[in-house]
């Protein structure tokens, strides 16, 4: 098996940026990975470097831009999927088809699960900074309708 000079905020950004054809902003991979907006910007300046994303203007927002992943960085991807492949076929032998296909559907549902959790907590996050944001009187309580 090949070593792959990436990390898994790397492959997250190469399958975002494959998943979405030229779409990803920065901060929509940020949110996705849950990872800091400065480590996802080295990231992908690290991953423009090595040739497997292109950054195009955002022409949506002048001071944004988008990026893409390459066929450099496609080559990267299928063959970091053809080693993770090769990785688990030795441990799922003897498993039958069905067993297989059990532990699949398991980690779509875990994923679903992931996903659907992070937009809770972006939600709470939001209605924290919300809350957090209100005007103050002059005594310093915010105000608001909370009677």
């Amino acid at each position: 098996m090949r070593e792959h000079p990436l990390d898994a905020i790397d492959v997250g950004i190469l399958v975002l940026a494959e998943e979405t054809d030229g779409e990803l902003r920065p901060s929509q991979a940020a949110e996705r990975l849950d990872a800091p907006a400065p480590s996802i910007t080295r990231h992908i300046r690290n991953l423009q470097r090595a040739g497997h994303l292109s950054i195009e203007p955002d022409v949506g927002d002048r001071r944004g831009y988008r990026i893409a992943v390459t066929d450099v960085g496609r080559a990267m991807l299928h063959n970091f999927r053809q080693d993770l492949v090769a990785r688990f076929a030795p441990a799922l032998e003897g498993w039958t088809p069905e067993q297989v296909r059990v532990l699949a559907d398991g980690l779509g549902r875990l994923n679903k699960s992931m996903d659907a959790a992070l937009e809770n907590r972006k939600r709470q996050t939001q209605a924290a900074s919300w809350w957090r944001t209100q005007p103050r009187n002059a005594a310093g309580d915010q105000r608001g309708d909370l009677r």
